[in-house]
């Protein structure tokens, strides 16, 4: 019983895993461009790591997938401020069972606090990250 638990557990694991970027794909910097730091956006996992990157980041870095670490007040920010759907490769198709419903950023019914324009619920892009459970 408790080795097909953890088989279980480690088929959903490989399910939900996600691939990190590589800092030449997001214009990584180890300096700042504004306000805008890698310690306050909300990918940001101290002391220095990202979910979105690979590799070590600086907390005084930067990269051009940056999001402020809280919206605040539920405002989303001005659709120029967002990326565009080829930024983020974005598809109306589900990849495997990632898909913008359960999508950290998706904003229902067809929105994205990081992307512009409507968003296909069952759609995906390279910035997909698993939901909080409670949604």
């Amino acid at each position: 019983m408790v080795a097909s638990s953890v088989a279980v557990f480690a088929g959903w694991a490989q399910a939900f895993a996600v691939d990190k970027l590589a800092k030449s794909d997001v214009d990584y910097r180890d300096r700042p461009k504004g306000r805008e730091r890698c310690d306050n956006c909300r990918v940001w996992v101290p002391p220095d790591s990202c979910k979105s990157v690979e590799g070590a980041i600086s907390a005084s870095g930067w990269r051009n997938i940056w999001r402020p670490a809280v919206v605040q007040n539920a405002i989303v920010p001005d659709p120029e401020e967002r990326l565009t759907k080829d930024d983020v490769a974005y598809q109306n198709v589900p990849k495997g069972r990632q898909r913008c419903d359960n999508c950290d950023v998706f904003l229902p019914p067809n929105g994205c606090t990081s992307v512009q324009g409507k968003i296909s619920p069952r759609g995906w892009c390279n910035i997909w990250r698993q939901a909080k459970l409670e949604r």
